[in-house]
């Protein structure tokens, strides 16, 4: 799983809601979401992370990977990181 950091909560929302928009999930039956991908806060700058699954399987997702990889644009598909240290949450003792 891939990171897309964006300035905010608000904004990585707004984006997965796009994309599941984009992705015209909403035409399938038994769906009962508006986003396609989940997001993180950073745990101290107010930033957010989408975690973009690699493939259309990996997201639980019935699309061709063509349309999957085309819910990105090319620059977005640049920034794509690895999960930094910062970013993992560790289960509580």
């Amino acid at each position: 799983m891939m990171l897309l950091i964006l300035p905010s909560e608000a904004q990585a929302r707004a984006r997965s809601r796009a994309a599941y928009q984009a992705a015209n999930l909403a035409a399938l039956p038994g769906l009962v979401t508006r986003a396609l991908w989940t997001w993180r806060a950073h745990p101290s700058d107010g930033r957010a992370a989408l975690e973009i699954p690699g493939t259309p399987a990996d997201a639980g997702l019935g699309l061709p990977p063509s349309v999957y990889e085309a819910l990105l644009t090319a620059d977005e598909r640049v920034a794509l990181v690895a999960m930094p240290p910062e970013w993992r949450i560790e289960p509580a003792p």
